[in-house]
């Protein structure tokens, strides 16, 4: 790009040497060369014209800029000890009384200096594009519950007398249950005991695939609810197993 600002004492013009872009980071690189003509001013004498200049170069900017990116803006001056650097940005935040005001703080201190063709400033500028939009929907999780061991367990929770005498008991497994078929999952274990199941001591851990699928089974099989079971449905287990009896304590 090429501006040329011919109605001042001081002419300018604005070259677009450098651009690239990269993947990785989803950002432009580009770098603008401002020279100016022979009629050497310093920076304060040629404000109105550097603000010109800036107007112009802001321009260039917005018009490469979506309403989420960010832009980052570095100045640089031969006779400058260190570049003028403003931090990344929105595009409304970026204002040309403001690239103008961060340039004069610094360039103030230097006075004597004079800005002529071959003495050119240079705008090094980074545009980070962002995504717009609130991006994908995400679906509801059920959060998976940590599995609490048994002599944990035993400290953190007030337990009725019959359940502390069960948690003393080594005969007695604990099954760590996720939903509410508590009921069932406990009577297929204490069947596989039963039974001497070479997988029997398996299906205590706890998410047990196979214990998970025994359940799923017996329950769809049984058309039993979704909820806690009463002694309706240990009555239909029962009589689904055929060959095993089924006690249940009251520990209330």
């Amino acid at each position: 790009m090429e501006i040329d600002q011919t109605g001042g004492v001081l002419n300018y013009q604005i070259d677009n040497t450098f651009n690239n872009y990269n993947k990785k980071f989803n950002c432009t690189t580009s770098t603008y060369n401002i020279s100016f003509s022979t009629n050497a001013k310093t920076f304060t004498e040629a404000h109105s014209d550097i603000e010109n200049a800036f107007k112009a170069l802001h321009a260039e900017f917005s018009s490469k800029m979506r309403e989420k990116d960010k832009i980052r803006v570095v100045f640089f001056h031969d006779s400058l000890d260190r570049p003028i650097s403003l931090p990344f940005m929105s595009k409304t935040q970026l204002t040309p009384v403001g690239l103008l005001e961060n340039f004069e703080h610094v360039a103030q201190s230097y006075k004597s200096v004079k800005l002529n063709e071959n003495n050119n400033l240079t705008a090094s500028v980074v545009i980070a594009h962002l995504p717009i939009g609130s991006g994908r929907k995400m679906t509801k999780l059920v959060r998976k519950r940590n599995y609490l061991k048994k002599i944990d367990r035993q400290k953190d929770v007030n337990f009725s007398a019959f359940q502390e005498f069960g948690n003393k008991k080594t005969g007695i497994k604990t099954v760590f249950n996720y939903d509410n078929r508590f009921a069932l999952r406990a009577i297929l274990i204490a069947k596989a005991y039963s039974d001497k199941d070479p997988y029997r001591f398996e299906l205590c851990k706890p998410n047990n695939r196979v214990l998970n699928a025994k359940v799923e089974f017996v329950a769809s099989s049984l058309n039993l609810p979704d909820n806690a079971y009463g002694i309706e449905e240990i009555k239909l287990i029962e009589n689904y197993l055929k060959d095993y009896q089924i006690t249940v304590i009251n520990c209330d």
